[in-house]
């Protein structure tokens, strides 16, 4: 009886592994132009033991060579798609050696950028990782000069005040203008989003440049009285920039008005056990108001203050010559305080805690 034998060969084909991506490695950097736009993925994108240190763990890099760059300012910008967290870092290539110029890490929008000022002659390297823990995915790679700040003395101020954002990256000042008569007060409030501050500064008319040294500055979530001096009526520039180098845009309002009999000295009066009444807006350039009243003999002064809403206030008690003597600050709701006080003129002052813009 003869026996049917049967072979069988199984042959392992091992699979092939995903390409990497051309600009993988530094040697394969594609020419991103200035201006100029690149659509690219790190999906497979491997690292490289001579990939340069960057500003996150990454798990994947691709990269970019900048070219032609012109001499000045350049923003560098990444938008990531899909759940892509990425690090976007700058190099400057000096030989064969890479010298960090910034960095920065996609926000919760999935963008990042950074700015540099591109010497003559200069080469730079743009590389995009895909940061360790986050999923692979696409990206556009944008990078451009931005558009120089404006000239004083810059776009006339509504009557009914501006809004507008600046960025520490792409748009880094903003220049309104607004007339002003000397010797008359006025009422300047500047309000921006929290954790996202900006500054202003108040130059006197005629300046040629913001290079010149202002005559007010304010800060974050500013108010300030403002009176021209005899010689400094006219078109005043304002010129609004952020607080600080971190990128992302920084909306902001900001607001001038002129100043009422209760915003300055000499005050409203505020008679002996009687009410008056007031409304303050911190966003519409009414942030404090100021009373009067007259102590002659040493008495016990004691001033009550109710309020509607949950805005904060403060209640301030000062001397004739701006001393503060008392503050019931930060409360809302109201408050009362009672005080000791000599024969003499003082001033309460109601202020208003900042409001959104």
């Amino acid at each position: 009886m003869r026996a049917l034998l049967g072979l069988a060969v199984l042959l392992a084909i091992p699979a092939t592994a995903p390409a990497a991506p051309a600009n993988d490695s530094r040697a394969g950097a594609e020419t991103l132009a200035v201006p100029g736009r690149a659509s690219a993925t790190t999906a497979d994108a491997t690292t490289q033991p001579t990939d340069p240190p960057a500003c996150a763990s990454l798990a994947g890099t691709v990269f970019f060579r900048l070219g032609p760059v012109p001499a000045g300012p350049v923003v560098v910008r990444v938008q990531a798609s899909g759940r892509l967290d990425a690090a976007l870092a700058v190099y400057r290539q000096v030989r064969s050696q890479l010298r960090p110029a910034a960095c920065d890490v996609t926000d919760d929008d999935g963008l990042a950028r950074v700015r540099i000022t591109a010497e003559p002659g200069a080469e730079y390297l743009v590389m995009v990782g895909r940061r360790t823990g986050s999923e692979p995915g696409p990206f556009t790679l944008d990078a451009f000069a931005p558009e120089p700040p404006e000239a004083p003395p810059g776009r006339r101020l509504p009557s009914g005040g501006a809004r507008g954002s600046v960025d520490a990256v792409g748009d880094t000042a903003d220049a309104w203008s607004v007339p002003l008569a000397a010797g008359r007060s006025y009422r300047i409030a500047l309000t921006g989003r929290a954790g996202a501050c900006v500054d202003a500064a108040v130059f006197r008319p005629g300046i040629r440049s913001f290079d010149a040294e202002p005559a007010l500055r304010l800060g974050c979530d500013g108010y300030a009285l403002y009176t021209p001096g005899p010689d400094e009526g006219g078109i005043t520039p304002i010129q609004v920039t952020p607080d600080g180098a971190r990128p992302g845009a920084r909306p902001y309002r900001l607001r001038v008005r002129p100043a009422g009999p209760d915003d300055t000295t000499p005050g409203r009066v505020l008679p002996n056990l009687r009410t008056v009444r007031g409304a303050l807006d911190f966003a519409a350039a009414d942030a404090v108001d100021l009373y009067r009243f007259d102590v002659v003999r040493r008495s016990d002064v004691s001033l009550r203050l109710a309020t509607t809403g949950t805005v904060e206030h403060d209640l301030l008690i000062t001397s004739d010559r701006g001393r503060e003597i008392r503050c019931a600050c930060g409360l809302a709701g109201g408050t009362a305080v009672r005080q000791r006080l000599a024969p003499g003129r003082y001033y309460a002052a109601v202020r208003t805690a900042p409001g959104a813009p």
